[in-house]
């Protein structure tokens, strides 16, 4: 696990740290290992339940239209999704598998 941690806390050529893909089966340490890597590096670690995600609102945010002093304001609500991609964290999109099961 040092070795993933150290790869992440690397950057290129414009900062960003590289992309990590944790696969394997149920049981086998992949959050453990997302949540190693984001306290080694010193970011939040952030786990989004794939599955429940079953429509736009979930993985964009919801918006409301209200009234303020007579002229319609538009107020977004981002998600938990979009928070975190808009920061530096460790993000695990966790039981991707399962996506299509859920919508059946």
């Amino acid at each position: 696990m040092a070795k993933v941690a150290a790869a992440w806390a690397s950057r290129d050529e414009a900062g960003h740290p590289p992309a990590l893909f944790f696969i394997g089966p149920s049981g086998s340490g992949k959050t453990e290992g997302a949540r190693y890597v984001a306290e080694s590096a010193g970011v939040d670690f952030v786990k989004v339940d794939t599955p429940a995600m079953t429509d736009p609102e979930s993985w964009f945010g919801t918006r409301e239209v209200i009234a303020r002093d007579g002229v319609p304001v538009t107020i977004y609500n981002p998600s938990g999704f979009v928070d975190a991609i808009q920061r530096p964290c460790v993000l695990l999109l966790g039981e991707m598998n399962r996506i299509q099961d859920a919508g059946r």
